[in-house]
């Protein structure tokens, strides 16, 4: 086979995920198939190129959520007929851990999203004026059922009756997506990283729920995969004296690095591999650096001090 041939090979490989709505071979949580961006694209003003930051969930959004206030939501398009209109540029995005348990384990679709107006939005496309745009959008640069959307834009009108009505100036669909529930809430029984490995007896293979902070190093998301450093409350971030100006507080480089390996954890999202999902966890569902972090998953590895842990469901405790 020449390089060309395998790179395709390769490309076709890593493009199959499980079908929508599909559940991952041997995993607890299900995934959507994240569809190719690109296909008869969005508009450049209204298409984003990357992830942006500190996005929530729709279900977050919606307490106090005033027309003319500024949102950045992340969540699934529902599994629903009349997710879209085909009539105008517009979707129904719900909140994902809502999307997860209403969805359809086969994968068809209902006849219509009955979730209450909490837990889902109607996202309408906009030009420069604010008006919004005519055309179906299902189908168009990765806008399908299921798919994980993230979009930027003003809230139109709030009703917990009629749901969040948003004018998005922005969207973004990744080209992977992560596991359907994987963010979700009400993960009970943590026990605090310092704590859980102070304990011992670990093994691969075992369930834990653990909890902690991102950070143990400037860098504690390694970029491009699905994968990030959790440290336990027996140490504390450089800015917790309130004194120090740290940069990247984060770090914990008031402590030395075998302390902070003794004290820490790393977590993993995996398809039905067991690889890390090739895509940026930062910046999704408002995690980010010194995000409090509830994991519910399995143990891989706690050899030599090390415990390395392959979530099924996270909880951001303080986004």
């Amino acid at each position: 086979m020449n390089l060309a041939a395998s790179h395709r090979s390769l490309n076709r490989v890593s493009a199959f995920v499980a079908a929508a709505c599909g559940w991952l071979a041997g995993a607890a949580t299900p995934a959507f198939a994240q569809p190719k961006a690109g296909a008869s694209p969005l508009p450049d003003s209204v298409a984003l190129k990357a992830i942006p930051a500190d996005a929530v969930e729709v279900a977050a959004a919606v307490p106090g959520a005033k027309a003319g206030d500024k949102v950045t939501l992340r969540g699934r398009i529902a599994m629903a007929r009349d997710a879209f209109d085909p009539a105008k540029a517009s979707f129904v995005l719900t909140d994902d851990a809502s999307a997860s348990s209403c969805c359809p384990k086969d994968g068809t679709l209902v006849e219509t999203c009955k979730l209450d107006g909490t837990r889902r939005a109607t996202v309408r496309i906009v030009d420069a004026a604010g008006q919004p745009l005519s055309g179906g959008l299902e189908g168009r640069a990765g806008l399908k059922h299921g798919a994980e959307v993230f979009v930027v834009g003003t809230v139109a009108a709030s009703s917990e009756k009629d749901a969040l009505v948003v004018n998005a100036t922005g969207v973004h669909v990744p080209t992977v997506g992560i596991p359907l529930g994987l963010i979700g809430a009400g993960i009970k029984d943590a026990k605090d990283v310092s704590d859980l490995k102070k304990a011992g007896g670990l093994k691969k293979g075992d369930r834990v729920v653990l909890r902690g902070l991102v950070g143990g190093s400037k860098s504690p998301f390694v970029s491009g995969r699905t994968m990030f450093t959790l440290v336990g409350n027996a140490l504390h971030p450089c800015n917790a004296s309130g004194d120090d100006h740290c940069k990247t507080p984060w770090d914990y480089c008031c402590d030395p690095k075998s302390v902070i390996t003794a004290n820490s954890a790393t977590v993993r999202i995996v398809d039905g591999q067991g690889n890390p999902l090739k895509t940026d966890l930062k910046g999704r569902a408002g995690i980010r650096e010194l995000s409090e972090i509830v994991v519910s998953g399995k143990v891989l590895s706690a050899d030599k001090g090390t415990l390395i842990v392959d979530a099924e469901m996270l909880e951001v405790a303080k986004p």
